[in-house]
């Protein structure tokens, strides 16, 4: 009897002793498949983020950009981030990509747009001071229709691009000429012009 009790006790240890094996071995089974995971998922990311970077390459080359105005008049902006200056073209209405060229400039985006958007812009920055008098959008856009003469325009550019050395340009600022205007200009386009426009715009030089 005794025997036979010792030996029941043995098949109960035995089989609790099994059970244990089989936890720890999931356990670790889990385990192992979690970390294969985890490790495994940053490397992917990583791929998929580096394919996800459009601005990165040309982040320090020349942008020109074409603004041309519905009412009037075109202007052409080329940043050169290697002169950390920013030279300005005035053309006449419905100035095309051939029109830059014949000054030896290339155009890398166009941006087609009218007064309103200029409006919008200016008083979206707080105005822009010319003679020492604070002018908002509505007037700079009254000033323009009524003379849009090259000293004009002169005087605008060289306000707004004060304000831009002394505040930059926002991404939202940004996005709000995109949005307001028929333009291949992205944002990712000028991301990087969003990072040196300060040092950009201290330098500035008419070309014409």
């Amino acid at each position: 009897m005794i025997i036979l009790i010792l030996v029941i006790k043995l098949k109960q240890a035995s089989r609790s002793i099994l059970i244990v094996i089989l936890v720890v071995l999931c356990c670790a089974a889990v385990f192992t498949g979690l970390s294969f995971v985890m490790l495994r998922t940053p490397a992917e990311q990583s791929d998929s983020e580096n394919n996800f970077v459009p601005y990165v390459e040309n982040e320090d080359t020349p942008k020109g950009i074409l603004f041309c105005f519905d009412e009037g008049g075109s202007v052409f902006f080329y940043f050169d981030s290697d002169s950390s200056s920013t030279a300005v073209l005035l053309l006449q209405n419905g100035a095309t990509t051939a029109d830059v060229d014949t000054y030896g400039y290339t155009v890398f985006r166009t941006v087609k747009t009218d007064y309103q958007m200029l409006e919008g812009f200016i008083d979206h920055i707080g105005g822009i001071e010319l003679e020492n008098t604070r002018y908002t959008g509505v007037q700079v856009s009254d000033m323009l229709c009524h003379d849009a003469q090259k000293e004009i325009r002169r005087e605008i550019i060289s306000a707004i691009f004060r304000h831009l050395a002394s505040n930059g340009l926002s991404g939202e600022e940004l996005v709000f000429i995109i949005e307001n205007s028929d333009t291949d200009l992205s944002f990712p386009d000028g991301y990087s012009l969003l990072q040196s426009i300060e040092e950009l715009t201290k330098n500035l030089h008419f070309i014409n």
